[in-house]
C-alpha cells in the first residue's frame, strides 16, 4: 500500500499518512453505509471493513485486497473535482499538472 491513502468522501477529500490514521478516523457507522472511497498514492482501490468487538464497540479496518485494482483515472478525477470546488481553478489547468503536483495541493487543502 502506498501513502498517503485518500480518502473520498463524496467529493471530500482527506489524506492520512498511516493506516492507524484513517482507522482512527473514520466512524464505523460511516463505513458500514459505504459513504467512503478509499484508495492509495497509486491509485489502488482499498477496502473499508468495520469488526464488531466484544461489548458492543466497533473499529474500522483499511484492507489492501489481494487482487489490486487500481483506480489511477478515478483517483485522479477525484482529486481535481476537490480542486476545483475549494480554489478558483479550472480542470484544464489541473490537467497539466503531474500526480505528485497533484497529490500536494490537494495535500494542502485537506490536512
Amino acid at each position: 500500500m502506498k501513502f498517503p491513502i485518500i480518502i473520498n468522501d463524496h467529493g471530500d477529500v482527506s489524506t492520512y499518512d498511516s493506516v492507524e490514521a484513517v482507522e482512527l478516523d473514520l466512524e464505523a457507522v460511516d463505513v458500514k453505509n459505504n459513504q467512503f472511497n478509499a484508495y492509495g498514492r497509486d491509485g489502488q482501490l482499498l477496502a473499508l471493513e468495520v469488526i464488531s468487538k466484544m461489548f458492543g464497540s466497533e473499529l474500522v479496518r483499511v484492507i489492501e485486497p489481494e487482487r489490486v485494482t487500481i483506480k489511477r483515472d478515478e483517483l485522479r478525477d477525484v482529486l481535481e473535482n476537490y480542486l476545483v470546488n475549494c480554489e478558483d481553478v479550472s480542470l484544464e489547468q489541473l490537467s497539466k499538472l503531474d500526480d505528485a503536483e497533484l497529490l500536494k495541493k490537494v495535500r494542502r487543502w485537506s490536512d
